[in-house]
């Protein structure tokens, strides 16, 4: 919330809180009673940086987010 421009602590932040949630998912309410969603997806629109690790920090506090397969192999075999 106090450097919504930095992109290094923006991205930090969103590691924090997904580490946490992941470890116990106690801290998911809280955290997002704090507001937590609203500006994860700050950070995610303003930086570029931050899309992965805001993605895993809103899948893991229970969030609607939009995951995309980027890879699915259905255009051939890896090996002949």
């Amino acid at each position: 919330k106090a450097h919504p421009q930095k992109a290094g602590v923006q991205k930090q932040a969103c590691m924090l809180i997904r580490n946490l949630v992941a470890h116990s998912q106690a801290f998911s309410k809280p955290i997002l009673d704090l507001g937590a969603e609203a500006l994860i997806m700050q950070a995610r629109s303003a930086h570029r940086d931050c899309e992965d690790v805001a993605k895993a920090a809103l899948r893991d506090l229970g969030c609607h987010v939009e995951l995309r397969e980027l890879w699915t192999g259905q255009r051939g075999n890896l090996a002949p």
